[in-house]
C-alpha cells in the first residue's frame, strides 16, 4: 500500500512557432524498489509512450533521458540536468515516479523525492529546469507526500477509445501550444492520500492519461480546466469512499474559445452519468439526480450508445438514465463522445447524446 500525491507544473512561455523545436523528455523511475518497483516501471511504460504521442501530435523531435533500475540516483539526473540545453520554442517534460515524502518543518505542499542517499524537492527541480528557458516547462512528480503513513493498493481499469488522428493532433496543440501562464496541481490536498497497484500504477498517472486520451479523441475542445477536473472526476470515482480530492491553480493570460454562457460542459455531463451509475452512492441521492436530468437534456432527447467504435443501440434519454440507474452494479464508466453529441439551438441542452459504456 503505497500513498502517493502528483505534482504538476506548467509554466508557458510566450513564443510559439513550431519549427525544429524538441520535446526533452525526462523519465526517472525507482523501478528496482521492493516495494513499488513494479508500479514505477508500469508509470514508466506508460508516460514513454504518452511522451512520444505527444511530441508526434505537435511535431516536435524528442529527446528522451531516462534514469531507471541501476542509474537511478540523484547524482546521475543532477548531471544530465547541468548539461542539458533547450531552446526557447523546446518542452521539457520532467517526470519522477518512486518514492516521497514531506515534513512538518518543510513549508510546501509539494513532495520531496527520494533518491535513497538524497533528498530533494520536488519544487527545487522545478525552479532548476524552468531556468533552461523553454517555452513550455512541465514537472511531474508520482511519489508520496503524506508526512506518517503508508499508502493503500487499489485496483483500476483500462479505458479503450476510438482513435480520431486529425481531432487528437489539434487538441494536442490546442493544449500544448497556445496556452501562456502557468498551472500547478497536485493529485491529492495535503493530509490526503493518493493510491496505486502495484501491476497497473498509480491511479492519477492512469487516470491522467484516461482523462487526455478520451478528450483528444471525443471532445469538441480541450482547456486545461476541463482536462483537470475530467481527471479529478475519475480519481474520485475509482477511489469510491476514500478521500482523494486533486487540486490546481489556473493562471492563464488568454484561454482559447470562451464557452457559451450555459453551455453544458462534458465534464458535467461525465459527472452526472457516472455519479447516476455509481452503486457507491446512496440510491436515494441518485434518484435525486435521475429526477434533475432535465437540467442537461431536452425531452426524449436521442442516446447512441457505443461499445468501442460500435453503436449498439438507441434509447430515449429517460429510458437510458433508467438503464444505467437500475444497472449501477455492473457499469464501470461511461464516457460522454463529445465530438458525436448535439447541443439544442438555445445552446442549454443536449438534444441528441453520443456515449460509450464500459462494463
Amino acid at each position: 500500500m503505497i500513498n502517493k500525491i502528483i505534482t504538476i507544473f506548467l509554466i508557458f512561455g510566450i513564443n510559439f512557432h513550431i519549427s525544429a523545436q524538441t520535446m526533452h523528455a525526462i523519465i526517472v523511475s525507482n523501478t528496482e524498489d521492493a516495494n513499488i518497483g513494479k508500479s514505477c516501471e508500469m508509470d514508466q511504460m506508460m508516460m514513454i509512450a504518452e511522451m512520444n504521442t505527444i511530441a508526434k501530435a505537435i511535431r516536435y523531435e524528442i529527446s528522451l533521458k531516462i534514469i531507471s533500475s541501476g542509474s537511478f540516483n540523484f547524482e546521475n539526473l543532477e548531471q544530465f540536468i547541468k548539461e542539458l540545453k533547450a531552446n526557447e520554442n523546446d518542452i521539457i517534460f520532467f517526470y519522477y515516479t518512486g518514492h516521497g515524502f514531506n515534513k512538518k518543518n518543510y513549508n510546501d505542499k509539494y513532495p520531496i523525492m527520494d533518491f535513497n542517499t538524497v533528498k530533494y524537492p520536488l519544487f527545487m527541480m522545478h525552479k532548476k529546469l524552468k531556468k533552461k528557458g523553454a517555452r513550455l516547462c512541465i514537472t511531474m512528480g508520482d511519489c508520496c507526500n503524506n508526512i506518517i503513513d503508508k499508502a493503500k493498493e487499489v485496483n483500476k481499469n483500462l479505458l479503450v477509445v476510438e482513435e480520431n488522428k486529425d481531432k487528437k493532433n489539434k487538441i494536442y496543440k490546442n493544449l500544448f501550444l497556445k496556452p501562456k501562464g502557468d498551472i500547478i496541481v497536485s493529485s491529492s490536498k495535503r493530509g490526503e492520500y493518493s493510491y496505486v497497484h502495484e501491476k497497473k500504477g498509480s491511479y492519477f498517472t492512469d487516470e491522467f492519461r484516461k482523462a487526455l486520451v478520451y478528450a483528444v479523441n471525443y471532445s469538441n475542445s480541450l482547456s486545461w480546466e476541463n482536462l483537470l477536473i475530467d481527471t479529478r472526476n475519475r480519481v474520485i470515482r475509482i477511489n469510491q469512499n476514500k478521500v482523494q480530492t486533486l487540486q490546481f491553480d489556473l493562471n492563464l493570460v488568454s484561454k482559447p474559445h470562451p464557452p457559451i454562457p450555459n453551455e453544458p460542459k462534458y465534464t458535467d455531463i461525465n459527472k452526472y452519468l457516472n455519479d447516476l451509475s455509481d452503486n457507491n452512492i446512496s440510491e436515494s441521492e441518485r434518484i435525486l439526480l435521475l429526477d434533475n436530468y432535465y437540467k442537461y437534456f431536452k425531452k426524449n432527447a436521442r442516446v447512441d450508445i457505443f461499445v468501442g467504435k460500435i453503436m449498439t443501440d438507441m434509447k430515449t434519454v429517460e429510458d437510458f438514465l433508467d438503464r444505467i440507474f437500475l444497472h449501477a452494479d455492473k457499469i464501470k464508466s461511461i464516457n460522454l463522445i463529445e465530438n458525436k453529441s448535439k447541443i439544442s439551438s438555445d445552446g442549454k441542452k443536449y438534444q441528441q447524446i453520443a456515449v460509450q459504456e464500459i462494463w
